[in-house]
């Protein structure tokens, strides 16, 4: 991802910009260069559960023994659409793979597991694999910090290629410009990107606010998430202009927003 540099005398204030290309030219090489090498993202993970992966249910959600479920770490996946033949293939071709707990905080508010399937040591994972054939999206701040970069490049891949859910028009990428779009999927996690074309801030809020006054969507987060940005070097100044691409709950007001929960959800696009 793009980063800059902060400098507070007028004499350095050149530096932001170079440093964010800089970096920029960084995150744009490793994307060139394909996948990293079968690395496991999830080294440590637990144990094998008692039986293998069996598919996923009407929700979306992993079967587990039992009246049990489980979620995919680091990935969102929508309805698993049983009509989908290359889903529901893709989907066996993984059955009896091993399934495991993800080594991270326990249920969650709808009692699902986290949980990881495939082989731990040889680095397959049946969450990367149903982005690279966008069927999911990526959800970086459950992601390992060295394989962001390995997941994000293959929803990007898949995203250009117009894959599984990107090839439909009401599930891609959204326009941040496009406010009345983005209130239309409140409550659900999308993907937005545009140019900043302000920034505000309240004591305890950012936004990043895209397209004209009204009528483009803005990013929201909390002071957590700014001051990561600082760290990286970026200013409410150094923001404007820059094309971002954002990840989160997409919610109504005026304008339309997507809610940041993790600096990770802010990417800044090619």
């Amino acid at each position: 991802m793009a980063q800059g540099g902060h400098h507070p005398s007028a004499r350095a204030g050149r530096w932001p910009a170079l440093l964010a290309a800089l970096v920029m030219i960084s995150f744009v090489t490793a994307l060139a260069a394909g996948p990293a090498a079968a690395t496991s993202c999830w080294q440590g993970a637990g144990e094998p559960l008692a039986s293998g992966f069996s598919g996923l249910s009407p929700e979306g959600d992993v079967r587990l023994p039992g009246d049990s479920r489980g979620r995919l770490v680091g990935v969102r996946i929508g309805p698993a659409d049983d009509a989908s033949y290359d889903l529901q293939a893709l989907l066996k071709a993984w059955e009896g793979q091993a399934l495991r707990g993800a080594g991270q905080p326990g249920p969650d508010r709808w009692s699902r597991l986290p949980v990881v399937v495939g082989d731990a040591d040889r680095g397959d994972d049946l969450g990367l694999a149903l982005v690279q054939h966008g069927f999911a999206m990526v959800w970086p701040p459950e992601l390992p910090p060295n394989c962001r970069i390995r997941y994000l490049q293959a929803e990007q891949q898949a995203r250009r290629a117009r894959r599984g859910r990107w090839a439909m028009a009401e599930l891609g990428l959204y326009d941040a410009g496009d406010g009345a779009r983005v209130a239309m999927k409140a409550g659900e996690v999308i993907v937005m990107q545009g140019k900043v074309m302000h920034v505000g801030q309240t004591r305890t809020t950012t936004y990043l606010n895209f397209g004209a006054r009204q009528i483009g969507a803005s990013a929201e987060f909390g002071m957590p998430v700014w001051r990561a940005l600082e760290r990286q070097g970026w200013t409410t100044q150094t923001l404007r202009g820059q094309n971002v691409r954002v990840r989160g709950v997409a919610s109504l007001g005026r304008p339309a927003r997507v809610l940041v929960d993790d600096v990770s959800s802010i990417e800044f696009a090619e």
